[in-house]
């Protein structure tokens, strides 16, 4: 995953600083966001998911929980709305799969008993953001993201009596990077997201670690492609 956000910083970076030197270049879709104030798209995407646990003071020195983060995947549509020359509104909501899991140690008998537990969720994403984006340069067009973010969870993670019950729904932030591409028939833009959960994830269960952890939140890394 660290290698895809490398890749997508570099087309990122790349793109923009090409464009300033590329004085006699051909201009695509030159009047793109001047048609129309409203503009519907699609994307796929690929995300990486964590938690973040904190215990609480009791449990610190008898119980260690380990998040492993996870690969998944998504898409969606976008709906974008041109506000001025340099800020738009965009929703995009999207269903996303995600997988995280969580490892407990726990001391029994001079031994170490470890735990594992896979959590699989299938969120409905609905993100409200705004873009921020500087004057276009050639056929590229570099942008920020920043908004909120209410995610579902459409699966039950709550019912299980080792690991800790997780949540159906979750308040995020979300902010990114993106380039936005000028083709010659659509926009395409690459788009690197971070989403940091608000809420306590940490569900009511009969898990024998629900007392030991204090709260569970959220941590998302997105890459997504749109075409628009």
């Amino acid at each position: 995953m660290k290698k895809i956000i490398f890749i997508c910083l570099f087309v990122v970076l790349y793109g923009f600083v090409k464009s300033q030197n590329d004085s006699l270049v051909i201009l695509n879709l030159q009047d793109y966001d001047k048609i129309s104030r409203l503009h519907i798209g699609l994307f796929i995407g690929t995300n990486y998911s964590d938690y973040i646990v904190k215990t609480n003071e009791a449990a610190s020195n008898s119980l260690v929980i380990n998040s492993t983060a996870r690969s998944g995947f998504g898409f969606g549509i976008v709906a974008n709305v041109r506000i001025n020359n340099f800020t738009d509104i965009r929703f995009v909501p999207s269903i996303n799969f995600v997988e995280n899991m969580l490892s407990f140690y726990t001391p029994e008998n001079n031994l170490i008993t470890k735990t594992t537990i896979d959590y699989k969720s299938t969120y409905l994403d609905f993100p409200l953001l705004f873009k921020l984006k500087p004057k276009r340069q050639g056929n590229h067009r570099p942008y920020l993201i920043i908004g909120g973010n209410f995610m579902y969870n459409l699966k039950k993670n709550n019912n299980s009596t080792q690991g800790i019950g997780i949540s159906k729904t979750d308040y995020c932030i979300d902010f990114g990077i993106g380039l936005d591409n000028y083709r010659r028939y659509f926009k395409f833009s690459p788009e690197l997201s971070f989403s940091l959960g608000l809420s306590n994830l940490k569900a009511n269960n009969y898990s024998v670690f629900y007392h030991d952890v204090d709260k569970i939140s959220s941590k998302v890394i997105t890459l997504k492609l749109f075409f628009e």
